[in-house]
């Protein structure tokens, strides 16, 4: 069973399939029940406290599996099925059970208890309310002449500012395979650029994203070993080599890894931006390169 969503490649989480050979670089081939083989390559997941990533790993998104629960299929559709709802728990997961499946001579019932089929009260009064909401509005746009009607429909659309909002669609290509270089994650297009000696800024630029953005990239590549902290201080700017001290200082001294208690410290002399890379550069380890690196700006 595949345990992520990736539309792209054809599979989310939940889809079943049985693991069929394995490919020159020890990939699996999966074919899923549609008969369709799919080439399954490592996934990321990462633990992040929302300001950086805490931990990381990369593995095959497959366990072995039997069945799912109905939690899992939610969003799914299946040809054929055999459903047990004798221990359903919560109201509604009878009805997202069984009409996953696209016929009824596909659905085979083993039982069922009564919560299963049960509809929550409270859904049932938030729906009649919603209805006789829209019968009553339907009456009082009947009751509008075709000028006032014009003119409300006028207003509500220039609220919306539709033409600044919408965009044309996409279009999107019939086969949804991809190759092994087109499947390169928003991290990799970062680490690409920046072997290529390009500076923070400059893939900001090129990739469209924010300094921000890029910054959290090399933090999370850092972590993983792809990039080295030598290199992050040496494409540090002049302004942030200067101030590693006084910035790590205030780290330090607040008992915090968190930007917003030193940004504060500092009253927005430096932005978020460049107390983040800050935190990067001087981990715990590295008060030795933060006092050589002041000694240096002392002598100039």
């Amino acid at each position: 069973m595949f345990t992520k969503n990736n539309f792209r490649e054809g599979f989310v989480n939940g889809t079943i399939g049985v693991v069929k050979n394995y490919t020159g670089d020890g990939n699996p081939l999966v074919e899923k029940q549609n008969k369709r083989m799919i080439e399954v390559l490592p996934a990321e997941w990462s633990l992040s406290d929302g300001l950086r990533t805490l931990a990381y790993i990369s593995q095959l998104p497959l366990r072995l599996a039997w069945a799912i629960t109905v939690h899992k299929s939610q969003g799914m559709t299946i040809d054929s099925a055999v459903v047990d709802l004798r221990d359903a728990f919560a109201y509604g997961q009878g009805y997202v059970a069984l009409s996953r499946v696209r016929a009824l001579g596909g659905l085979f019932l083993l039982g069922y208890n009564a919560r299963s089929l049960e509809v929550d009260q409270n859904i049932i009064a938030v729906d009649g309310s919603f209805r006789e909401q829209s019968h009553i509005n339907d009456r009082r746009f009947a009751d509008m002449s075709e000028g006032e009607r014009a003119e409300r429909i006028g207003a509500f659309l220039a609220r919306l500012d539709v033409a600044s909002h919408v965009a044309p669609r996409k279009k999107i290509p019939s086969d949804s395979r991809t190759t092994k270089s087109q499947r390169r994650s928003t991290y990799e297009e970062t680490l690409s650029l920046w072997r290529q000696g390009r500076g923070i800024n400059d893939i900001a630029h090129v990739r469209g994203i924010t300094k921000g953005t890029v910054i959290g990239h090399l933090e999370e590549l850092c972590m993983r070993g792809k990039v080295e902290l030598y290199e992050l201080r040496r494409a540090a700017p002049e302004r942030i080599l200067n101030s590693l001290s006084e910035i790590a200082l205030a780290f330090r001294e607040l008992g915090t890894e968190r930007l917003l208690p030193v940004y504060t410290r500092f009253n927005g002399k430096y932005s978020y931006d460049e107390i983040r890379l800050v935190r990067i550069i001087c981990s715990e380890n590295d008060i030795d390169f933060v006092r050589n690196r002041k000694d240096q700006v002392r002598r100039k």
